[in-house]
């Protein structure tokens, strides 16, 4: 039996993506936006930690909306691109933090999806 898991029709491997958290639906994601969510990560404190985003929402708009983290020293820095690979300093209880901001016409779908994942970490 092979390890990992399923994202929409995707199988993802295990040694890929160790998920972190998941935010199934619209109300889990629009959660997001009261500030910053902290996500544990199973990486050693106060390390550099590769976190992958996996964003799934029929109604996205470029420019419409954005996604925030903050790292382990207190700095907010947006995600130019969530499906690109970041490079996140954790703090020292191995987390970081999450937020969306985003305009009111923004929709989020009742069946959206985000999964937060670490694909390595460096200390």
């Amino acid at each position: 039996m092979l390890g990992g898991m399923f994202f929409d029709k995707t199988f993802i491997y295990a040694g890929d993506f160790t998920l972190c958290k998941k935010y199934p639906g619209k109300f889990e994601i629009e959660r997001l936006k009261d500030g910053f969510d902290m996500i544990s990560v199973r990486a050693p404190k106060n390390s550099r930690a590769a976190i992958r985003f996996q964003f799934s929402n029929r109604r996205q708009e470029p420019g419409k909306y954005a996604f925030y983290y903050l790292d382990g020293s207190g700095k907010q820095s947006r995600i130019e691109n969530i499906y690109e690979s970041h490079s996140i300093y954790l703090d020292g209880q191995s987390r970081f933090g999450l937020k969306l901001v985003c305009d009111e016409a923004y929709k989020i779908d009742e069946e959206a999806s985000l999964l937060v994942g670490v694909e390595s970490w460096t200390k």
